[in-house]
């Protein structure tokens, strides 16, 4: 097979053989232009060495003359043969496939070569849109940390500050603590010296000081009674309103306010929504006042048990100083007047009147309070008994317009029917306004427009005779006056001047009373 394929002229040589092909064909011409330069001749074409002999025979004698020239032999190269002419296409052919097969390969590379310098380019693209993004994200974060940094300083000044306000705030506690303790002891102090300064008191000085308690009694009893008095009018009062008024059920009366309401409506006298205000009024009004009450009743519920807690302390010190006292014994009756109780300090002569009015005021707690929530009570009744009057008085109102009403409607006609004449006839020349002719209505705009133009004419024309007065003047006064001869060049021809409009200056004047009544009707 193999002598085969060698023998072949045709057969295709794959791989690194046809390279071995041409370094052989080239090594061969290598080999002949040695032997050719070996040989001293050079290479002619038969036409030139046919001519190149037959001078050289034709002349013998310049070749005698010329003996150091070498003889000159007819060099033949041999022809070539079918063999060697296939075997030199056959490499070409051979060498034209391999130039092909490695275009192609190169093509293939270079598209190769794009799509990875595509690929390249994408991946770059990406690299730098990841590394914007790692630089915003980088940012944001540096941001958030600082705000947050921020925040957290700013919690912490609070925290700070609070811990000072809660120091402080602790401090203040404890300082009202110790003046509400000094001031307990002190309280207890002024009720051990009152109780000790009333074995001591002579009778004339309890007497007087009774005699001003009575008095301040007195003056209470009497502001009460005026109280009581003037709730006993109001009683008065609305009795005899109770007697003069029909006796008439919720019911009814609910019913005259409706059928009264929608009468007003009907005559125009009232609105829908007045009524709604008037009714929302009154709620309000209820609630106000339910909401006061309500807040007074919760008043004197404090007061009573602040009330209460202040006596149960009283009652519960008494109490600890009647077991002192009976633990104490003999010793107790033999107190003398210069020493007062064992361990109570004697207070000063100025601090008595101090002691006396808290005393005094302690007192007087309970009975005010008492007396201060029975009159509280009376005045809600009485504010209530008021409420339920004023809508009665209202209902009578309405029930005894209703009846004069009908009255009129029913017995006094005369009346009536003028009214009705009355109401026709401005009916009849509120129809005849509306309906005027469109003629008419332009014949004023008309004489609207007409004398508006007349006025303006009359303007103008009277700025045209201010102006050629103005003009005139100035011609007297240049005519009469100095002549002043002129220096310098002459005057140049120039040619005249543009004409500019002249602006009119719009006075503004008053309306007359004709023009006044025609806008008015139509801007109606």
């Amino acid at each position: 097979m193999k002598s085969k394929t060698s023998d072949n002229p045709f057969h295709i040589p794959r791989g690194s053989k046809a390279f071995d092909l041409v370094v052989a064909e080239e090594k061969r011409k290598e080999d002949e232009k040695a032997r050719t330069k070996n040989q001293g001749a050079t290479a002619i074409p038969p036409r030139f060495r046919r001519t190149t002999i037959r001078e050289l025979v034709g002349e013998p004698a310049k070749l005698k003359d010329k003996p150091d020239n070498p003889p000159i032999f007819r060099t033949r190269e041999p022809r070539e043969g079918m063999r060697d002419f296939i075997q030199k296409k056959r490499e070409m052919f051979i060498i034209g496939m391999l130039i092909k097969e490695k275009d192609e390969e190169i093509k293939k590379m270079k598209k190769d070569c794009d799509k990875e310098e595509e690929k390249l380019k994408s991946n770059f693209q990406q690299l730098e849109q990841q590394k914007g993004d790692h630089d915003r994200m980088v940012q944001r974060t540096h941001q958030e940390s600082q705000e947050q940094s921020r925040k957290l300083e700013k919690e912490a000044e609070d925290q700070q500050k609070l811990g000072q306000e809660l120091k402080r705030l602790e401090q203040q506690i404890a300082k009202i603590q110790a003046d509400i303790d000094k001031l307990k002891d002190k309280k207890q102090e002024h009720k051990d010296y009152k109780k000790f300064l009333d074995k001591l008191i002579e009778e004339e000085i309890l007497s007087e000081r009774l005699m001003e308690e009575k008095r301040k009694k007195e003056l209470r009893k009497a502001k009460r009674a005026e109280y009581i008095a003037r709730a006993e009018d109001c009683e008065r009062k609305i009795e005899r309103l109770k007697q003069g008024l029909p006796e008439l059920s919720e019911e009814e009366i609910k019913k005259i306010q409706e059928q009264n309401e929608k009468d007003m409506i009907e005559r125009g006298d009232i609105t829908i929504e007045e009524i709604q205000e008037r009714q929302e009024k009154e709620k309000e009004e209820k609630e106000r006042l339910d909401k006061e009450r309500l807040d007074k009743e919760k008043e004197q519920m404090k007061q009573s048990k602040k009330v209460q807690r202040k006596i149960s302390q009283m009652g519960l010190q008494d109490d600890q100083k009647k077991d002192k006292d009976r633990s104490g014994g003999a010793s107790t009756q033999t107190w003398s007047v210069t020493g007062g109780a064992p361990g109570y300090k004697e207070p000063k002569k100025e601090d008595k009147p101090i002691v006396q009015a808290d005393i005094q005021e302690a007192d007087q707690v309970l009975s005010e309070e008492e007396k201060l929530n029975k009159r509280n009570n009376r005045i809600a009744e009485l504010e209530e008994e008021a409420m339920k009057l004023r809508k009665l008085a209202k209902d009578a109102m309405v029930v005894t317009y209703r009846e004069e009403y009908d009255w009129m409607y029913f017995k006094d006609t005369e009346k009536v029917m003028g009214v009705l004449a009355k109401m026709k006839d401005d009916n009849l020349f509120l129809t005849q306004i509306r309906q005027q002719d469109s003629e008419k209505v332009q014949k004023l705009m008309k004489t609207k427009t007409q004398m508006r133009f007349a006025e303006n004419r009359q303007i103008q024309q009277a700025e045209l005779e201010r102006k050629n007065q103005e003009r005139n003047a100035a011609a007297i006064a240049r005519s009469t006056g100095r002549t002043v001869k002129k220096v310098g060049r002459p005057d140049m021809f120039r040619s005249e001047r543009p004409k500019m409009k002249r602006e009119v200056i719009k006075e503004e004047r008053k309306l007359t009373e004709e023009e006044l009544e025609l806008l008015e009707f139509f801007s109606e």
